[in-house]
C-alpha cells in the first residue's frame, strides 16, 4: 500500500550563502551559519529553519524511520478499526446538546449586531451494535432546562445532524479507508498525557472523493484515535453549506471536532462533538471571519452491558 511520506521542515528565512557553512542544530531549530561573511560584511550571515523533530530525532535524517513509524501506526489502526467494524456494543449514556445560532451571523471579534437564538437538550442516549442490528436510541428528558420525558425523540439540533459517532474513525483508516487514502505524519504530540502521532489523511483522488477525510490523533500504542478533526468537503450535504457561502459572497471555514476521551476493553468511546460554522467574508478592512453557529455535545456517564468482539482478528 503506497503512502505519503513524513513533513519534514518549514524554512522560516531564506538567503544567499556563500559555499562554506556551519549548521548546528539547537531545540530543534537548525542554524546555519555562513562562514565567509554575509551581506553584514564580516558578521557570519544566518539562516534560521524550524525543524520538524519525530521521536527527538533530525527528520531529515530518518525518513525510513519515520516511514516505518507511520506504515506501523497505520497497521495497528487497521487491527483496531476491523475490531471496531466487528465489536458487539450495547450502552448508554448522557448526551448533552448546545446549538447557538447568530441571527443574521455573528461577526467574530465585533461586538453586537446580531440575535442569538440557543437552546439545550439533554437525552439519555442508547447505542445497540450486534449481528444483524446497528440502532441509535434517544429519550429526550430535559429541554432549555426544563425536564421533560420523551421516548424515542428525533435530534432537534436544527444546522447540522450527526450518527454514530463511536464508528467515526473506520472511514479514515479502516481497510476501505486505507485503500484510497493517503497518509501524513504531521507532528508528535500528547493528548491527555497521552502520546500522540497528528496523521493527515487526504483522498488519492481529491475530484472522485467519496469517503470522510480530515486529520487524527492516534495513538501510536494500539492504533486508537484520540481525536479527529473532519475536512469540511468531505462532510454530507456539503452542497448546501456553499449555497449558503455564496449568499453571503463567502467561503466556507467549517471545523468539526470529535474527541474520544472513555476507554473500555481497549476500545475509545466519544466523549465530544463541536461544530464552528465560520466563514471568510471580504470586507473594506480585509478578510473577516463571520459565525453562523455554534454546536457542542457533550457525552458522559457511561453505563456499558456489553463490549465484546465477534470475531477475533489477528494481525
Amino acid at each position: 500500500m503506497k503512502k505519503a511520506s513524513v513533513l519534514f521542515s518549514a524554512i522560516l528565512f531564506v538567503s544567499t550563502f556563500a559555499s562554506a557553512q556551519k549548521i548546528e542544530t539547537v531545540n530543534g531549530v537548525r542554524i546555519v551559519h555562513n562562514e565567509r561573511g554575509g551581506k553584514w560584511g564580516n558578521i557570519p550571515e544566518v539562516r534560521i529553519e524550524l525543524v520538524r523533530m519525530i521521536g527527538g530525532l533530525d527528520a531529515d535524517a530518518n525518513l525510513a524511520f519515520n516511514q516505518k513509524r507511520l506504515d506501523d501506526v497505520l497497521q495497528k489502526s487497521l487491527e483496531y478499526c476491523l475490531r471496531l467494524d466487528r465489536i458487539a456494543l450495547y450502552f448508554i449514556s448522557l448526551e448533552d446538546v448546545r446549538e447557538r445560532i447568530f441571527n443574521p451571523y455573528r461577526v467574530v471579534m465585533r461586538p453586537g449586531g446580531w440575535k442569538t437564538e440557543e437552546n439545550t437538550y439533554s437525552y439519555d442516549y442508547q447505542l445497540i451494535r450486534k449481528t444483524g442490528l446497528e440502532e441509535e436510541k434517544r429519550i429526550l428528558i430535559r429541554e432549555n432546562g426544563k425536564p421533560c420525558r420523551v421516548e424515542d425523540a428525533p435530534l432537534k439540533t436544527r444546522r447540522f445532524n450527526y450518527k454514530y459517532l463511536a464508528f467515526g474513525l473506520i472511514g479514515l483508516l479502516g481497510d476501505t479507508a486505507q485503500r484510497i487514502h493517503s497518509y501524513l505524519v504531521e507532528d508528535e504530540v500528547k493528548i491527555w498525557r497521552k502520546p500522540a502521532l497528528v496523521v493527515r489523511v487526504v483522498p488519492r483522488e481529491p475530484d472522485n472523493a467519496r469517503w470522510l477525510y480530515g486529520r487524527a490523533w492516534v495513538s501510536p500504542a494500539d492504533g486508537s484515535v484520540f481525536k479527529i478533526e473532519w475536512q469540511e468537503e468531505s462532510l454530507g450535504n456539503y452542497e448546501e453549506t456553499l449555497k449558503y457561502a455564496q449568499a453571503l459572497k463567502a467561503k466556507p471555514a467549517l471545523r468539526f471536532t470529535t474527541e474520544y476521551q472513555y476507554e473500555k476493553n481497549g476500545i475509545r468511546f466519544p466523549s465530544r462533538f463541536t461544530v464552528e460554522e465560520d466563514y471568510s467574508q471580504a470586507s473594506p478592512g480585509g478578510t473577516r471571519k463571520i459565525r453562523k453557529s455554534e454546536l457542542q455535545i457533550t457525552l458522559k456517564d457511561y453505563k456499558f452491558f456489553t463490549v465484546e468482539t465477534e470475531v477475533n482478528v489477528r494481525r
